[in-house]
């Protein structure tokens, strides 16, 4: 009986050590979400608005994002985003995913619905200066970002 249950617990302490543990947010990550919160206006020459990002939802661990049996991302949050440049039909913004780099040096956007469900939208250097400001960059241009008050 006793070695019985000794195999038994063995098993169970065997099977539990080798469950795969679901990856939580790097310091860089967790530093982002905890700094980039609420309402964010990029300006042109300080006064017509060119960009907003509103941060509606930060995931307290990576929400797995799939395409009915596909993995196709980890998402840290979610967002609603407009860019005046580039004209976004219907609404005027893009509700989307955003993603942080391991390293919280870039940041990607995914769409989060409609004809462009779960695609990659757009990719950004990432820069954050404070709770209240941040940059993103990529070829074309540079977006600094001032929360809303």
């Amino acid at each position: 009986m006793k070695k019985v249950l000794f195999i038994v617990v063995a098993v169970v302490f065997l099977l539990s050590a080798c469950e795969p543990k679901k990856e939580g947010y790097t310091s860089e990550q967790n530093n982002a979400l905890k700094k980039l919160k609420g309402n964010y206006h990029a300006y042109v020459n300080n006064e017509m608005i060119y960009a907003v990002i509103s941060f509606t939802a930060n995931y307290i661990t990576p929400h797995a994002i799939s395409d009915e049996k596909t993995f196709l991302f980890d998402a840290h949050g979610e967002c609603y985003f407009s860019d005046y440049k580039y004209p976004i039909p219907d609404k005027g913004y893009i509700t989307c995913y955003y993603v942080y780099s391991k390293d919280a040096t870039t940041m990607s956007f995914y769409y989060m619905s409609g004809d462009n469900d779960k695609n990659f939208l757009r990719y950004y250097n990432l820069h954050i200066q404070s709770d209240d400001e941040f940059t993103l960059m990529d070829e074309r241009r540079i977006l600094k970002f001032e929360k809303v008050k």
